[in-house]
């Protein structure tokens, strides 16, 4: 390909030579846009196989548990619920803070053994404990309850059928 010649880069443009020149400067920007996604992943990739390197896998907190904010000094929260991978907080009085907590923030907290705080701890570990094993309870007899309650109105809607049947047949 022979270089452009000055007079013709500094001349005006010509109608015929508009088309190319849009065409041109449509292909500089979709090789841009190419460049740019290229670099984003090649960032991306970096960036996760330096943070797998360091801590492989979903970090996955549970209800209750303790967690701290960072940075490390902060002060023990519990976990309130989880929001894909956020999470509501609450203090360990049960307020419960503004905002979702992304995990990336958060580290769990391990009460030294003995303090007031491990003992209270274990105590609200237990009782959620027996919260869910209740919750669990409660929904079982429901579904019997309401299977049972179906088979009768089912015994009821044969027994109106049958007595529907006996009068016409009697008609």
């Amino acid at each position: 390909m022979q270089p452009t010649l000055i007079v013709e880069s500094t001349s005006t443009l010509r109608a015929p030579d508009a088309p190319i020149h849009i065409a041109y400067v449509e292909q500089q920007r979709i090789d841009r846009y190419e460049e740019m996604v290229r670099h984003a992943i090649k960032r991306k990739t970096a960036f996760d196989k330096r943070v797998l390197k360091k801590a492989p896998g979903e970090v996955i907190f549970n209800r209750g548990q303790l967690v701290q904010l960072l940075p490390k000094w902060s002060v023990p929260r519990r976990i309130k619920s989880r929001l894909q991978n956020s999470y509501k907080l609450e203090t360990l009085e049960g307020t419960i803070l503004q905002g979702e907590y992304s995990a990336r923030r958060l580290r769990a907290f391990m009460p030294r053994e003995g303090t007031e705080l491990a003992m209270k701890q274990e105590v609200y570990e237990r009782k959620l404990a027996q919260q869910s094993i209740e919750e669990k309870e409660d929904e079982e007899p429901k579904n019997i309850v309401s299977i049972e309650s179906q088979d009768i109105e089912d015994e009821d809607n044969e027994e109106e059928d049958e007595d529907r049947e006996e009068e016409e047949g009697e008609a």
